[in-house]
């Protein structure tokens, strides 16, 4: 281990405990700054650990306590973020770091140059925005929040087990954030006893804000707190997670921890109403299955019934609300929005009309072409194609040469990346980021640096296992 200290479970558990009561706490309390300190100090004394491993469980036990809070957390009186960021971006780096075999290419090695143009594209059409400052501060504070990141993931993560124990972090918070969650939704109000205030009161706060702030484009310099679809979204990222620690795991009463974790994420993700999220799960679960087999297949259509035999009547009707003479007025402004965000694409196709000048569209690909043109727009769906196109040819990689467990792995990865473009086809999960392209830019280069690194250490162990002869 170089002399390194060896990772403790037990203190990692215990820690991870401690800080998500302290992050709640700090939440009920706003201490804003003072929060921020208090937060670090479970994760820097429990974990007894160098201050480069603490800052890497900590950044990730941050995502896993934002994950389940419907609140933003500041640092400072500048920084505000929001957990759909720091889970792609975990999400992202994991996937991107898992083992490799023998000669294959990095993931995103090739879309740095692609992605650099897309910055500079957007900064182009900032320019066009009635107030430009503000975008600057957005792409500086995500600069700064995103380079520390991957700057611990590269110096720090060296082995899959740390990757795991930030997994199981992630899983464990969203179930306890989940269960709480549904046990409002039938009246236990048991977030009420413990942080003050139920997810339905949390909700309410949360919408009269955004009526007053909506007018705004750029609503985020407001102080609004985070969306509630943002805990949904997240909670169908960690789902694939746990599915991939059921995958790497053999411990039996392990496995029955994440299977009632994924039933408790299943019925979350339906009671929240959030109908782009549904079929997202739904598709990317189908095409897991398809590639899995019949087994499989039959596995996730039992607890699909399940799932639906005990779901409301409410979350249920929300389906037939999708088309017909029954579509509700969501549907119908996501409709509006969609006419209005083409016309706007033709009225100036080529740099677009400035970021948020389109409103907001509910459609991240739209709103990419409306905002910053049709080069930013294909630019885009280049790189993420890209992505999913090098997920899937290393899934076929390592199947066709008995490397079961890391085709396995691709496989969860690619399809739970697949079913998010969907989300994003039907919502605004990446528009009201704060960091725009600045996020892209940094995972790309970041991710890139992250998975050098980690192959020079693993590469040649990989290679050597690949040639060794059978026995």
């Amino acid at each position: 281990m170089n002399g390194e200290t060896k990772l403790p479970t037990a203190g990692i558990s215990l820690g991870a405990v401690l800080l998500f009561i302290t992050v709640h706490f700090c939440f009920s309390l706003d201490l804003k700054f003072a929060g921020g300190i208090i937060m670090a100090l479970p994760a820097l004394v429990v974990t007894f650990l160098s201050p480069r491993k603490a800052s890497v469980y900590l950044l990730s036990y941050i995502a896993l306590c934002f994950a389940v809070s419907n609140r933003t957390i500041y640092i400072g009186e500048v920084y505000r973020i929001y957990p759909q960021e720091v889970l792609l971006v975990a999400l992202f780096a994991f996937l991107l770091m898992s083992r490799q075999g023998a000669g294959e290419k990095p993931l995103v090695s090739w879309s740095g140059k692609c992605v650099v143009i897309l910055t500079l594209i957007g900064i182009i059409t900032a320019a066009k925005h009635e107030q430009p400052m503000d975008l600057a501060l957005f792409y500086a504070k995500g600069v700064l929040l995103f380079v520390p990141v991957f700057y611990s993931v590269r110096r720090v993560v060296t082995n899959e087990r740390t990757l795991q124990i930030v997994c199981l972090a992630l899983v464990a918070a969203a179930l306890v954030g989940s269960f709480m969650s549904i046990a409002d939704y039938h009246g236990l109000d048991i977030a009420k006893v413990i942080f003050g205030e139920t997810e339905k009161e949390v909700l309410s706060e949360l919408r009269m804000e955004q009526e007053f702030t909506f007018e705004h484009p750029f609503y985020r310099t407001g102080g609004t707190h985070a969306f509630p679809p943002f805990m949904a979204s997240s909670v169908y990222l960690i789902f694939f997670l746990s599915a991939y620690l059921y995958h790497v795991s053999n411990n039996r009463r392990f496995h029955v921890f994440l299977r009632i974790a994924q039933l408790v994420f299943l019925i979350f993700i339906f009671y929240s109403g959030y109908r782009s999220i549904w079929i997202a799960l739904m598709l990317s679960l189908a095409l897991y299955a398809f590639h899995r087999g019949a087994k499989t297949i039959l596995g996730l259509a039992l607890a699909g019934l399940l799932v639906t035999s005990i779901l409301p009547q409410s979350a249920i009707d929300r389906f037939g609300q999708l088309y017909g003479e029954s579509q509700d007025t969501s549907v119908k402004k996501r409709i509006f929005r969609t006419e209005t965000a083409v016309q706007s694409i033709q009225r100036s196709p080529l740099l677009g009309r400035g970021w948020g000048a389109s409103g907001l569209i509910h459609n991240d690909f739209l709103q990419f072409g409306a905002d910053a043109g049709i080069g930013t727009l294909v630019t885009f769906l280049f790189f993420y194609g890209g992505v999913l196109y090098r997920l899937y040819w290393r899934y076929w990689y390592a199947m066709r040469r008995g490397h079961g467990r890391e085709s396995h792995c691709m496989l969860i990865f690619f399809a739970a990346l697949t079913g998010y473009v969907f989300i994003w086809i039907s919502g605004s999960h990446f528009n009201v980021q704060e960091t725009f392209i600045t996020f892209w830019l940094v995972l790309a280069l970041g991710a890139k640096v992250a998975f050098l690194s980690f192959e020079e250490k693993v590469g040649n162990q990989a290679e050597i296992r690949a040639g060794a002869p059978s026995a």
